[in-house]
């Protein structure tokens, strides 16, 4: 009979998410996660292979904390976050050269990368303050490098979403969407308030983006997502509105845009997939006669759930 398992063995785990192929399909990028005994922490790193390489299982001592790899349009490069301070950064690798260059600077971090269809810039989400009136910092610094600040001594929480699983209290701190050069340099922030975008999906000619989030005054109140759309302006175009939205995905030709969601705010409603145009309309659902959820995300006490990735064939017209 083989031995049970024992607390400890949780070391000997080895998780790999995030795996993203290569645009020419000779490639793979993934993360690998694993807790480390000596910190009493996770950690994690990148790993970029040939498919029919060998699989590397070499789990590096030292803070390696690198994680969501994603691939430019021209596979020479990827994206990828890290944590090499206090915050997460998003960093570019030029996989010719084998140098990251960091290419965020927010204080409060930053993650989520995604290219342009061009390869010319990033966008990624960041955490700023948006809610000022929310912020009660402890003014001391912080007690060891790992840390952004110290655990505020109180709290204010002046509306409904004021803590979120995975994520603990917001204090004043939403999550935002940026843009910035492939190269580095200053990022522009494409949007504000106090209230998180969740997801987001570049347009084909990457001139503007769709984003899921509530923007309106007391959204705190009210279940609906909204659809937007947002230019480099910053300037937000409401697409579509619905429940549980998440995964914008624009189609090629750039006249549609999907996502999932349910029709009703009830429980037990199945996740389906909707299109809608980009420019704003009346939202269609292709499920709506399938008897599953479009979604596979699960939550344990070892890991949390991953997005659902989904692909558009250059032929977008619903049928």
């Amino acid at each position: 009979m083989a031995d049970p398992i024992r607390p400890e063995d949780i070391y000997r785990f080895r998780w790999l998410d995030h795996v993203r192929l290569s645009p020419d399909g000779e490639r793979v990028a993934y993360q690998v996660i694993w807790a480390d005994a000596e910190s009493r922490s996770n950690r994690s790193r990148v790993v970029v292979r040939r498919l029919l390489d060998p699989e590397p299982v070499e789990a590096s001592a030292g803070p390696r904390r690198d994680h969501s790899p994603e691939w430019s349009p021209d596979g020479r490069r990827i994206a990828f976050v890290s944590k090499r301070g206090a915050a997460d950064q998003v960093f570019a690798l030029d996989l010719a050269l084998g140098e990251p260059k960091q290419i965020s600077s927010l204080p409060e971090g930053a993650g989520n990368p995604s290219w342009s269809r061009d390869g010319s810039h990033i966008a990624f989400l960041g955490t700023v303050v948006s809610e000022p009136e929310g912020v009660v910092d402890d003014p001391r610094p912080p007690e060891s490098s790992d840390e952004v600040r110290r655990t505020p001594v109180a709290r204010v929480a002046r509306n409904f979403n004021y803590k979120h699983d995975g994520q603990g209290y917001v204090d004043g701190r939403h999550q935002h969407l940026f843009v910035v050069g492939a190269g580095g340099g200053d990022s522009s922030q494409l949007t504000n308030g106090p209230w998180d975008v969740s997801s987001f999906d570049w347009s084909p000619d990457g001139t503007r983006l769709a984003v899921i989030g509530n923007a309106d005054e007391n959204a705190d109140m009210h279940l609906e997502t909204h659809l937007y759309t947002v230019d480099f302006t910053g300037g937000l175009e409401k697409v579509a509105t619905g429940f549980e939205i998440s995964s914008p995905t624009w189609s090629p030709r750039g006249d549609l845009i999907a996502y999932i969601g349910s029709e009703k705010a009830e429980a037990g409603l199945l996740d389906r997939l909707f299109v809608v145009p980009s420019g704003g309309g009346e939202p269609q659902c292709l499920t709506a006669g399938f008897d599953q959820a479009v979604t596979d995300s699960i939550v344990t006490d070892m890991r949390a759930g991953h997005g659902t990735r989904r692909q558009m064939s250059e032929a977008t017209t619903p049928g």
